[in-house]
This record gives C-alpha cells, structure tokens and sequence, in this order.
C-alpha cells in the first residue's frame, strides 16, 4: 500500500490561523478596485493600438513597459 502524498493531518488548518471576519466595505472596496484596474488595461490598451499607427510595434511595448515604471 503507498503512502498518501499528504497526511490527512496536514490538511487541517493549523489553530493559530483563523479567518478574519470581513469588514462591510471589503466586498464594495474590491468591486472598485478591479473596475479601476480593467479602466486601467482598457485605456493602456487603447493608447497602445493609437501609437503603433506610428511608430514600431517593440517601441511600442518598451514605451508601455518603461511607463509602468513610472514613479
């Protein structure tokens, strides 16, 4: 008989871990927070397909990369 490759002990949480109770604006707080991050990617998005018209696409995406730097 093989041994199982995680004691069902282990699989337990341990007793000095316990969950935090949410707080009532976290689920609010995070709905906002990914609406500003796919407002973010769009608008990214959207610039980077107006300057490739004009300049070469890996300028481009060094441009994007060196703003994400952006202090």
């Amino acid at each position: 008989m093989s041994t199982p490759l995680m004691s069902p002990l282990r699989r337990t949480r341990p007793a000095s871990i316990r969950p935090e109770p949410l707080q009532p604006g976290d689920n609010l707080r995070g709905a906002g927070l990914m609406t500003l991050s796919m407002m973010g990617f769009t608008c990214n998005d959207a610039i980077i397909k107006f300057v490739v018209q004009d300049i070469p696409l890996y300028q481009a995406i060094t441009l994007r990369g060196c703003s994400c730097c952006w202090p």
